[in-house]
């Protein structure tokens, strides 16, 4: 019962356990570079996931939670893509970061990687 006296039903939802997201996410695997304050020179990562409203990197660089970042993804025509946004989620060897602009991703080529010719 709650504190109206009225009979509660047996399945609460969990509200810990809802998705949060607000974009869907895609799965890649793009090689990019990742800088933060107190690093000096971009540290190499992976980009595992994206969506509009950010992105999951896996590095061995030393992030912090709450810490700004900016992310360079290599585009197709020789460009890099530039991502700013703060880190939000820390797991081990990855973080979740929150892009500072929402839809970010538009016009960013993800295929990159898979049109660079193999070494021989």
């Amino acid at each position: 019962m709650n504190r109206l006296g009225e009979q509660l039903p047996e399945q609460r939802l969990d509200i810990r356990a809802m998705e949060r997201r607000w974009h869907k996410r895609y799965k890649v695997n793009v090689a990019a570079s990742i800088a933060f304050n107190g690093c000096p020179l971009p540290q190499p990562c992976r980009i595992r996931n994206y969506s509009m409203g950010g992105l999951f990197v896996v590095t061995q660089a030393p992030l912090r939670r709450h810490q700004f970042v900016t992310i360079w993804i290599p585009q197709l025509d020789g460009g890099m893509k530039l991502v700013r946004g703060m880190v939000i989620h820390l797991t081990n060897g990855g973080a979740g970061i929150e892009a500072e602009e929402r839809f970010w991703a538009r016009g960013c080529d993800f295929r990159c990687e898979a049109k660079r010719p193999k070494p021989s």
